[in-house]
């Protein structure tokens, strides 16, 4: 009787999906969380001296993934507004000043001009 109810309970857990949370703290947001189409336009690091980060989502609490070069371009494709009222851009950032390197993401609009 015993060797029957653990090869039931054995052959009952394989039919039974395990489920594992995917355990990731900081989610990348794309161009879906955008909430405005500002229509493909270039906007340019404010600073001479230093870069800004380029983010994962539109917030200062999404991670920093890279940083907009000094007087780099972010090529921009759309934006959001953050939970704390700031208007966030989504686009191609250029990291180098030579415009070489490339990636997207997230970028306060406090820090570009307009």
């Amino acid at each position: 009787m015993k060797r029957t109810l653990i090869l039931f309970v054995a052959a009952a857990a394989l039919l039974v999906p395990a489920t594992v949370p995917e355990a990731r703290a900081d989610y990348t947001l794309d161009s879906s969380a955008c909430t405005r189409n500002d229509k493909d336009h270039w906007r340019q690091n404010d600073s001479r001296d230093s870069s800004v980060p380029v983010r994962t989502g539109p917030g200062s609490q999404y991670s920093a993934k890279a940083r907009l070069a000094p007087l780099g371009l972010l090529r921009v494709y759309c934006s959001a507004t953050s939970k704390a009222g700031n208007r966030w851009y989504y686009g191609k950032a250029s990291l180098d000043t030579n415009g070489g390197r490339y990636t997207t993401g997230w970028v306060w609009g406090g820090n570009l001009m307009t």
